[in-house]
């Protein structure tokens, strides 16, 4: 004859609840600091956020726009700072997001303007923004994203060893009945 037993948990203390949540929480916001962080690399090092891919080039008429308006380089995604400096975590309903400046999203998908740049007189190197009537589009930047791969790297899995550390702790607050 078969010997058979069973248990069943009748409670949850609120206390034990209430620090897993913490941890949850706590965790939801280190994975996001560290996308934010990931962001900003990706454009510190001109790479792709998904691909790892280089960034395409900017256009030789963005980089002379760029020094008529007083600003030297020729990286993309890296003028004022303006897009670098807006990317940060903010807590929501559900976690925490991490947000950029509205015009990020365009540099991201990438985008067909309304209106390009032409050379008005190549002596000066100054330029006319005319209609974009054959849909030149300006590539795609892809800087922000939270890939599969994120959540693959040594970074995040060290994040993950934490929480769980942290989480067994909590755990091991709760009362353990032995049922024999």
């Amino acid at each position: 004859m078969p010997y058979r037993t069973s248990g069943k948990i009748t409670f949850m203390p609120e206390k034990l609840v209430e620090g897993m949540i913490r941890e949850i929480k706590r965790h939801t916001k280190e994975a996001a600091l560290l996308n934010a962080e990931m962001c900003r690399k990706s454009i510190d090092n001109q790479k792709q956020v998904v691909t790892g891919g280089n960034y395409a080039s900017l256009e030789e008429s963005t980089i002379d726009i760029r020094r008529a308006r007083g600003i030297s380089g020729s990286k993309p995604l890296i003028a004022t700072g303006n897009l670098y400096n807006s990317i940060q975590v903010i807590p929501d309903d559900d976690g925490y997001s991490v947000v950029v400046v509205e015009y990020g999203e365009y540099q991201n998908e990438g985008f067909i303007p309304d209106k390009i740049p032409v050379k008005s007189n190549s002596a000066k190197k100054r330029y006319a923004f005319v209609p974009n009537v054959n849909a030149i589009e300006v590539p795609a930047r892809n800087f922000f994203d939270t890939p599969k791969a994120f959540f693959r790297r040594k970074e995040y899995k060290n994040l993950l060893k934490g929480f769980n550390k942290r989480m067994g702790n909590e755990i091991s607050k709760g009362k353990v009945v032995r049922i024999r």
